[in-house]
C-alpha cells in the first residue's frame, strides 16, 4: 500500500512539474484602426491596454455625427487553439455626462457589451470588470472587434443649455469621460498530447515496477 502511495504522489508531482505551460496571447491594440488616434494611447511592453478618452480638441468640439473614439480591427486573427478571448475595462463617466463602453465582437449591427448610462451625480461614476468571450466556434477564422467609447447625448450640448435644462456645469468637464483597457489577450487550449505521453510512460513504469515486486515475493 505505501509503495502504490509513494508512486501515485511521484507520479503527480512529476506530471505537474512537466506540464506544457500555456501563455496567453497578447492582442497589438496598436495595430488596430484608430478613429479620432489623439485621444487614444497604449500601454504595456505589448501593447494589449489602451487609455481611451473622449474627445478633447478644443479645435473640433463634440459633433454627433462624428461617432465615437474607437479602436477597431475587422479581421482579427483567432487561431486553432483559441478558447477565450479576455479583458478587463474601467469606464469613468466624469459628473452630468452621459457615456458609454460599447464592445462588438463578431456582430457589429448591435454592441456584445454595454455599459454606462447618464451620470447626475458630482462625482465620477465608474463602471469596470473582465470580459471573456468563447473562441471554440471562431478557431482558424477571422472576426471583427470594436472597442468603442461612445458619447451620450446631453454631451452634445453647451454649458449654457444645459444650465436651461437644469443641470449644473463644471468648467472642463464636458469631455472628462475616460475608457482603459488593459490585458486583451486570447487564452488558448492547452496541448494534451505531450502531458498524456508522459503520464502513460510513467504509468507503465509503475506497472512494471509492481510485477516485478509481485514476483520476487
Amino acid at each position: 500500500m505505501k509503495f502504490t502511495t509513494f508512486w501515485v504522489l511521484a507520479v503527480s508531482c512529476l506530471l505537474s512539474f512537466f506540464s506544457p505551460q500555456v501563455y496567453a496571447i497578447p492582442v497589438d491594440l496598436s495595430k488596430f484602426d484608430l478613429i479620432d488616434e489623439n485621444d487614444i494611447s497604449f500601454f504595456g511592453t505589448d501593447n494589449s491596454s489602451a487609455l481611451i478618452r473622449e474627445d478633447t480638441n478644443p479645435a473640433a468640439p463634440y459633433d454627433p455625427s462624428v461617432g465615437p473614439v474607437s479602436l477597431l480591427d475587422f479581421d482579427l486573427r483567432i487561431p486553432l487553439n483559441a478558447l477565450s478571448l479576455s479583458f478587463d475595462y474601467e469606464l469613468v463617466i466624469a459628473p452630468y455626462n452621459e457615456d458609454y463602453f460599447d464592445f462588438y465582437f463578431g456582430d457589429l449591427s448591435a454592441p456584445s457589451n454595454s455599459y454606462g448610462g447618464h451620470n447626475e451625480g458630482t462625482e465620477n461614476l465608474i463602471y469596470s470588470g473582465t470580459i471573456n468571450i468563447a473562441l471554440s466556434s471562431h478557431t482558424e477564422n477571422t472576426q471583427p472587434i470594436v472597442f468603442a467609447l461612445n458619447y451620450g447625448f446631453d454631451d452634445g450640448y453647451t454649458y449654457e443649455e444645459l444650465d436651461a435644462m437644469g443641470y449644473p456645469t463644471f468648467v472642463g468637464n464636458e469631455y472628462a469621460s475616460t475608457l482603459t483597457i488593459t490585458n486583451v489577450k486570447i487564452n488558448p487550449v492547452p496541448e494534451p498530447a505531450t502531458l498524456l505521453l508522459l503520464g502513460s510512460g510513467l504509468l507503465g513504469i509503475i506497472g512494471y515496477k509492481k510485477r516485478k515486486i509481485s514476483g520476487a515475493t
